[in-house]
C-alpha cells in the first residue's frame, strides 16, 4: 500500500509556482488549459460526492482521466480501499479562511485566508471495493440547457444581438454579441456569451471586481487578470452546461501572450480562477461561498473597485 508523501500545510508561494509552472508546461505544449475540453461532468470528490472548484478544475481535469472521481489517501482507505503502488497523486489547492484570534491580528472584517494543498489520486490509481465507485449517470449534477441558465441568472446584463464583435459595455452593463447564426456553432456562441458575463459579473452591483472596472490598457497586468477571469468563468459554465470550453482557436500568439503574462505573475492564475468560479456560481445561481476543505476548494474574496472601463472578448 502506498503511504501518502508527508507536506506541510501553507508554502503559499511553492504552491502558486507549482500549479503555475504546470499550467506554463501545457500552454508551451499549445494547450490551453482554460479551453481544454473535458469529460461532461468536472472533476468530483468520490468521497464527498461535490464537484472540485476553481484552480482545481483545471489541475484535474487536464489529467486527460476518463472518470470524474479523485479521493484523498485517507479517503480511500476509509472507504475500503488503497492506492496502487507505484501511483503519484496530483495536489489540489483550497483557501483556508483563519479566525482573526488565531492569527494574531485585530478583530474585525478583514479575512486573513491562506492557501493549504492536499493530494489527490483518481479512482483508476487506487484499488476500491467495486460498489463504491458509481455509474458516470451519478457524477455530479449538469445543467443541461444553456438558455435556462443566462434566463435565470439573478440581476443579468442586458444583451444586445447583431453587433459586429462580442464585448461588455461596464457603463451601460450591456452584452453586444453577433447573431447566433454567424458563429461556426452553438457551442461557439455560447461559450462567448459565458465569457462576456463573466465580465458582467464584475459590474459593481454583483461581485464589484477591481480589475474590471479600473481602467487599463491592453496587455497590462490588470487587464489579463480580467481577461483571465471571464476566460475561466466561461470554461467552469461550460463544463455545468455539458459543452466543451475548448471551441475558440487558440492562435500562436493568444498563447504566447499567457506565457509571458503567467512568468511575470505566479499568484495569478491561482487568485484568478477563485474569482472566475465566483463569477460561475452568480451566473450559475450557486451558493458563491461553500464550506473551505480539501473537497473542493474555496475562493478568496474580489478587490473592492474604483471606475469603469470596456471590455470586449
Amino acid at each position: 500500500m502506498l503511504e501518502p508523501r508527508a507536506r506541510t500545510p501553507g508554502a503559499d508561494r511553492s504552491s502558486y509556482a507549482r500549479i503555475t509552472d504546470d499550467l506554463i508546461a501545457l500552454l508551451d505544449a499549445g494547450v490551453v488549459p482554460w479551453r481544454r475540453p473535458w469529460t461532461s461532468r468536472g472533476p468530483c470528490n468520490l468521497a464527498s460526492r461535490r464537484p472540485y472548484r476553481g484552480i482545481n478544475v483545471l489541475v484535474l481535469a487536464c489529467q486527460g482521466r476518463p472518470s470524474p472521481w479523485w479521493l484523498t489517501y485517507r479517503q480511500a482507505v476509509r472507504l475500503g480501499g488503497y492506492i496502487r503502488e507505484g501511483e503519484r497523486g496530483t495536489q489540489v489547492v483550497f483557501w483556508r479562511v483563519l479566525d482573526p484570534a488565531v492569527v494574531g491580528t485585530a478583530p474585525g472584517p478583514r479575512r486573513t485566508v491562506v492557501l493549504r494543498t492536499y493530494t489527490v489520486f483518481h479512482e483508476e490509481q487506487c484499488v476500491l471495493p467495486a460498489h463504491v465507485v458509481p455509474p458516470e449517470a451519478d457524477a455530479c449534477p449538469q445543467i443541461r440547457s444553456c438558455d435556462e441558465v443566462i434566463n435565470r441568472m439573478a440581476d443579468p446584463p442586458h444583451i444586445v444581438p447583431g453587433s459586429d464583435i462580442a464585448c461588455y459595455l461596464p457603463v451601460t452593463d450591456t452584452i453586444h454579441i453577433p447573431r447566433r447564426a454567424d458563429f461556426a456553432d452553438a457551442e461557439a456562441y455560447y461559450a462567448t456569451l459565458f465569457h462576456e458575463l463573466g465580465h458582467a459579473t464584475g459590474h459593481p452591483r454583483r461581485l464589484n471586481r477591481s480589475a474590471l472596472v479600473t481602467p487599463a490598457p491592453f496587455g497590462s497586468p490588470d487587464y489579463s487578470h480580467e481577461e483571465l477571469v471571464a476566460e475561466m468563468a466561461s470554461a467552469f459554465v461550460c463544463g455545468a452546461t455539458g459543452i466543451a470550453p475548448a471551441t475558440l482557436p487558440a492562435s500562436a500568439e493568444y498563447v504566447a501572450g499567457w506565457l509571458q503574462v503567467l512568468r511575470a505573475d505566479r499568484r495569478l492564475v491561482v487568485v484568478a480562477a477563485g474569482r472566475a468560479q465566483q463569477a460561475a456560481d452568480l451566473i450559475l445561481g450557486r451558493s458563491p461561498d461553500p464550506p473551505a476543505g480539501p473537497d473542493h476548494g474555496a475562493v478568496p474574496a474580489p478587490a473592492p473597485s474604483r471606475r469603469h472601463r470596456p471590455l470586449s472578448r
